[in-house]
């Protein structure tokens, strides 16, 4: 997530209690693996994206485990 200013070993303050809404950092479980994207949601279907070109956007389909565990409010950095 280097495109939204979060780097390895930087702090992630989650708030479980907000809203997930279209466009926000969301910390997300996905078939048991925990991951830090940008969320996307459509009239059809749910993407979480990278804000790295390196990785594709991850499709949440019907079939996947998923659930969002937090919105990112704020990152802590790393001296």
């Amino acid at each position: 997530m280097v495109g939204a200013g979060i780097n390895n070993a930087d702090v992630l303050l989650v708030d479980r209690s907000a809203k997930p809404i279209n466009g926000a950092v969301v910390v997300a479980e996905i078939n048991g693996k925990l991951v830090v994207k940008r969320l996307v949601l459509g009239v059809k279907k749910i993407q979480l994206l990278s804000e790295n070109k390196k990785y594709m956007p991850i499709i949440v389909n019907n079939h996947d485990d998923f659930k969002i565990w937090g919105v990112v409010q704020s990152v802590i950095k790393t001296m």
